[in-house]
């Protein structure tokens, strides 16, 4: 009969496999979320952002963990609980749309049309179609429930074992150190180059939120000067956590996350508010206040198209909300990003202050 693993081993297992996990949940959903968003597809948007989100909650236990603290494994079991509930959720809907409207309740006009020229247009060969759609979503549904479900006992039924691990280490048992304290770039090197990126990138946009709002109160109007005066501020946040930082305050990493997530907040929602409000009469309107010469030369290259005055205006809003959902995806990647790793160096840059505190440290 095989003895059971080590504590230590099934810490370093359960750490990898989370690890694993929450990266490829966190960047497949992330990447799905950001074509959804480029396609006008704000409903799979905001799926891809919510399942991304359950696998960067992972990655927190993971991190958790690796700090020592027990209650990483109740964010692990949290993050595939989370994950189900939000697969089922939009399998159920999808399925409840199907039912209602075919599939004109899942796909999107141009979806349609291409079936249709495929030759799936009668009603049996459309009836099939909605019965493997069917088929797929319950599969999706059955898969997710098992995995999910799997993984959440999984993480739930190492706990007692997680939690020995952990006392080893914390009574530095050397099997259990090797596991968390795994080789890595010298804390005061950590900080170093943290206090850098937040420097360089705080000034970045300090000055680029300010000059956006000078050019916006000359001349686009108030709207975009409100907006660049809250990203420069966002900007002296930034820069406000590095200088905590240098004086030797670990709270100044809770301003450099802060300021990511609101410039990501800030951002959100200026794309969001000018998403909405871009139509074809804002665009009329905008080219009435325009210059007569801008406003002939665009008239040049409509007519060069060949385009009707709507359809063009009907182009234009299209691509200006393909540009706002970009910059929606982009600024969630990075800016989250960034938070996130800020947050991930909170405890290197502590234990680097208390090195430098340390009056035995040489």
């Amino acid at each position: 009969m095989r003895p059971p693993p080590l504590p230590a081993k099934v810490l370093a297992r359960v750490l990898s496999v989370a690890t694993f996990d929450g990266r490829t949940v966190l960047f497949i959903a992330g990447t799905l979320g950001l074509l959804s968003a480029l396609g006008g597809d704000w409903y799979g948007a905001l799926v891809g952002t919510l399942i991304a989100g359950a696998g960067a909650v992972e990655l927190h236990g993971a991190s958790l963990l690796r700090s020592g603290e027990a209650r990483g494994l109740d964010w692990l079991v949290r993050s595939q609980l989370l994950l189900l509930n939000l697969i089922l959720v939009y399998v159920a809907i999808q399925v409840v749309l199907l039912y209602r409207f075919g599939l004109n309740g899942i796909f999107s006009q141009e979806v349609i049309d291409a079936l249709k020229s495929a030759g799936l247009s009668n009603d049996e060969q459309g009836r099939a179609v909605v019965k493997l759609v069917r088929g797929g979503y319950a599969a999706v549904g059955a898969l997710t429930l098992l995995y999910q479900g799997s993984m959440a006992l999984y993480y739930r039924r190492q706990r007692a074992v997680i939690r020995q691990a952990l006392e080893q280490a914390a009574a530095r048992e050397p099997v259990a150190v090797a596991v968390l304290d795994r080789p890595g770039p010298a804390p005061d090197k950590v900080l170093r180059r943290v206090l850098r990126i937040a420097t360089l990138e705080g000034w970045s946009v300090l000055v680029l939120g300010t000059l956006s709002a000078l050019l916006s109160a000359v001349a686009t109007g108030w709207f975009g000067a409100v907006v660049g005066t809250l990203v420069a501020g966002c900007g002296a946040m930034e820069l406000h956590g590095a200088a905590l930082l240098r004086a030797g305050h670990p709270r100044g990493v809770s301003w450099l996350v802060r300021s990511q997530l609101t410039l990501l907040t800030v951002i959100l929602l200026y794309a969001v508010i000018s998403f909405i409000t871009l139509t074809p009469a804002q665009v009329e309107l905008i080219q009435t206040q325009m210059p007569t010469d801008d406003r002939n030369a665009m008239n040049q290259m409509r007519e060069l198209l060949g385009e009707t005055p709507a359809a063009y205006n009907a182009q234009i809003v299209g691509f200006g909300h393909l540009v706002y959902a970009v910059v929606a995806g982009l600024t969630v990647l990075y800016q989250g990003g960034m938070a996130l790793y800020y947050h991930r160096r909170g405890v290197i840059i502590r234990r680097a202050m208390e090195q430098t505190d340390d009056p035995s440290d040489p």
